[in-house]
């Protein structure tokens, strides 16, 4: 993976993430949500037609009953599906220089300090079907009084979100960063911690001079050992995996 230099990069004062499809996309699914009902209705009318004008009122009334429950249920089914739609569209995530406001309808929007951001969190994986392939799964806001925030799939491209999420929160949290590296604490990304003299995982420790480097590698943080295979960690197990990354590219070898 190759990283810049992150101070060299210009970020705007705001990025702003909006759920659910838009534009085209959006309204197609509105197309649909109407149209199937809409045709299931037109044809128990049809049948409503045909048995009464074939055998009478008492059979009009009976016979396509069938139809009317299955044109209803499908009304029913597609109101559903157009308020969670609504919803999603109205999910919204505003990246700010010292905040961070998560809307997720029905809820309230949330408004953090990014200090109130203790690590993010990628729960992904790729959706295979139906096609065209996506990420499926979450990014997980960790915050300091131990609650969690869930970005889910209203949003349509999570790995991008988590990414810029950590590029911000790296930017606030650097000094901090620097300060705890001068004294020797350790960093903790989740179930990884660095210092300047090893990387820990869980159990085990491994000094800088056993690592050859640290890349991340679909889906997954992959440490390149002199002593052994690979590691190879799912992300869902690390906090800010890219911030881990360009800390190791930019800072620790200073």
């Amino acid at each position: 993976m190759t990283t810049s230099s992150l101070s060299s990069r210009s970020h705007p004062t705001r990025k702003i993430f909006i759920g659910g499809p838009q534009g085209a996309a959006r309204w197609g699914y509105y197309f649909t949500l109407v149209l199937i009902p809409l045709v299931l209705a037109g044809y128990a009318a049809y049948q409503t037609w045909f048995f009464y004008t074939r055998h009478g009122l008492v059979a009009a009334i009976y016979r396509p009953r069938l139809y009317w429950l299955g044109a209803a249920i499908a009304a029913l089914v597609a109101l559903i599906l157009f308020i969670r739609l609504r919803w999603r569209s109205r999910a919204c995530l505003l990246l700010e220089p010292h905040n961070i406001v998560v809307h997720l309808p029905p809820k309230r929007a949330v408004t953090l300090a990014w200090e109130d951001v203790n690590g993010v969190q990628l729960r992904l994986f790729r959706n295979w079907w139906p096609l065209p392939r996506r990420w499926q799964g979450d990014v997980i806001l960790h915050l300091r009084d131990g609650s969690q925030i869930r970005l889910d799939n209203r949003f349509p491209d999570l790995p991008k979100i988590a990414q810029e999420i950590q590029r911000r929160w790296y930017s606030v949290r650097l000094p901090a960063l620097r300060g705890a590296w001068a004294t020797n604490d350790p960093l903790d990304f989740g179930k990884l911690q660095i210092s300047p003299q090893d990387l820990r995982w869980r159990e085990h420790t491994y000094p800088w001079r056993t690592i050859r480097g640290v890349t991340i590698q679909r889906g997954r943080l992959v440490i390149e050992l002199t002593t052994r295979r690979p590691l190879r960690i799912p992300l869902r197990h690390i906090f800010n995996p890219h911030a881990l990354l360009w800390w190791l590219h930019e800072e620790a070898k200073r």
